[in-house]
């Protein structure tokens, strides 16, 4: 293929009406069929590759993503020796993302795997080094980039502390002035900002002295923060567990321990974490309900200061080895869920899915995957990331530009469809509300001027304009616009509401920057 965008959509719910009671029992998997409240399709619309790919770069096994910008790590690239690393960044801009720069360390070395982990957050990136010899032999070190006028320059390298135990900075988070540091044995280092300067603000390391692994998987989000350690024993062998952590003033402590309500053997709960707010997603590829390594992911809910399990997450095709909640990221009531070792009848893809949540019970939405992967393995859902009404996911070993150089895939959220909300045959029918070109339709709300879409709801053409909501078979988005529907007064990387109007209904939520992180396997099959 030639990199040019490629619809990829599955899966189409219509809008239903939420009707009676949803039960769920003991926090655990719900039985009542969760009732979606509207149908949102994602659609493939760029395939984004490194700017001088080259074979086993490994490009996209870890993805940042904030706004209009993502940044693609590819740890194993040779711009400055073998396995040195590049991070690539790309910036939207009339719809579709294009590379602006690539990032490298002035003093970058051979089997430094800089772009091991990324992370962005408006104009500050962070980007680990994680095999950086600096402070001792592979303890890693992570480097903050700042934006200015469109362009990243460093703005301090973060180094471990002495005698650190473990790797440093194997995986990286940052929420607004806050990063968060962790690697496996040496638990998390918490970074705050003060003008151009970043301080150590505190080592977290857990109450109950466990050490496995503890730090392999980490995100923070405001004042809370989520460390994992995926073969924590305390429950089974290999069992895992993560950490809740909040922050008042300066000082971080425990505030919980959570563990999945079925523990079992070699699950592996805790291989990645992801948490937004008052919800916070644990991986388990290990899990072996639906099959030997089938995996699965948990949801968490806060309740005042306590964390309970809302619901466990499985895919509806579940298979053995597909490795579910390989990388996870949430954003307020949708989870993406990556499965990079997912089969077909003859190849080894991979795969990613959407989950929603309404009523607090999560159905399975979406299934994401990249229509151009024959290879036997893409390793696509290896990395995920959520942001506003974009997706993407990485692809490490996809071979388009040689043999795993990599590459990530960019989805869309989109409004209906055929069939779909207002699609043809869909809500109101021919002519009716959203009918033929109708909400969803082709050329429907979010098809070129339609609501939401270019020039926004009230912009050129705006609801009720040509091919917007309720025309007639306006012109549709094309694929490099992004989005055929962005929700109207969303803000990416903010915490924006949106409004959807339907006829004497009103719809209304809010969106926040999903947050995702995994633990990231070397080419080898190496962890650290």
């Amino acid at each position: 293929m030639n990199g040019m965008p490629i619809s990829s959509m599955l899966r189409r719910r219509p809008l239903v009406l939420l009707v009676g009671a949803l039960l769920s029992f003991g926090g655990t998997r719900a039985l009542a069929s969760p009732v979606p409240v509207a149908q949102f399709n994602w659609t493939q619309q760029q395939k984004l590759f490194l700017e001088n790919p080259m074979v086993g770069d490994l490009a996209a096994q870890a993805i940042g993503l904030s706004g209009d910008v993502i940044i693609v790590g590819a740890e194993e690239a040779d711009l400055k020796g073998s396995r040195s690393g590049v991070a690539q960044v790309f910036v939207r801009a009339g719809g579709s993302f294009a590379p602006t720069q690539t990032l490298s360390p002035d003093d970058g070395q051979p089997d430094d795997y800089f772009g091991h982990a990324v992370d962005v957050d408006g104009d500050i990136a962070i980007i680990s080094a994680s095999s950086d010899d600096d402070n001792g032999l592979n303890k890693g070190s992570a480097y903050v980039y700042a934006r200015s006028g469109g362009v990243y320059t460093m703005q301090q390298k973060l180094l471990p502390p002495p005698a650190t135990l473990g790797s440093y900075a194997a995986t990286v988070a940052i929420s607004g002035t806050t990063i968060l540091l962790g690697g496996e044995g040496s638990g998390g280092f918490v970074y705050t900002q003060s003008g151009s300067t970043w301080s150590l603000q505190q080592k977290i390391a857990p109450a109950d002295h466990v050490t496995t692994h503890f730090g392999n998987a980490v995100d923070v989000s405001g004042d809370t923060a989520i460390l994992a350690a995926f073969a924590d024993p305390t429950m089974s062998v290999d069992g895992g567990s993560a950490y809740l952590y909040v922050r008042s003033g300066a000082t971080w402590t425990e505030q919980q321990k959570v563990f999945p309500s079925d523990p079992t053997v070699g699950q592996n709960f805790g291989y990645s974490v992801a948490i937004d707010g008052d919800t916070a997603v644990v991986g388990a590829i290990g899990d072996s309900e639906k099959g030997t390594w089938a995996g699965a992911a948990y949801v968490f809910v806060r309740n005042g200061v306590t964390w309970s399990q809302q619901q466990k997450l499985v895919a509806s095709d579940a298979q053995e080895r597909a490795q579910f909640g390989w990388g996870v990221a949430v954003q307020g009531d949708r989870v993406l869920i990556g499965t990079p070792t997912m089969k077909t009848a003859v190849t080894q893809p991979g795969s990613a899915y959407v989950f929603e949540r309404s009523g607090g019970v999560w159905t399975e939405a979406n299934k994401l995957t990249a229509s151009d992967a024959v290879a036997v393995e893409n390793r696509f859902g290896w990395s995920c990331r959520l942001d506003g009404d974009t997706a993407v996911v990485g692809a490490p070993s996809d071979a388009e530009k040689g043999g795993s150089s990599g590459a990530a895939y960019v989805f869309a959220m989109e409004m209906g469809g055929s069939g779909g909300m207002g699609g043809s045959g869909g809500m109101g029918g021919a002519g009716g509300a959203g009918g033929a070109g109708g909400m969803g339709g082709a050329g429907g709300m979010g098809g070129a001027g339609g609501m939401g879409g270019a020039g926004g709801m009230g912009g050129a053409g705006g609801a009720g304009g040509a091919g917007g909501m309720g025309g007639a078979g306006g012109a549709p988005s094309t694929e490099e616009s992004g989005c055929g529907c962005r929700m109207a007064g969303a803000e990416r990387g903010g915490g924006a509401a949106w409004l959807l109007v339907l006829g004497g209904v009103i719809l209304a939520g809010s969106q926040r920057r999903a947050r995702s992180r995994s633990l990231v396997r070397r080419g080898d099959g190496s962890t650290f």
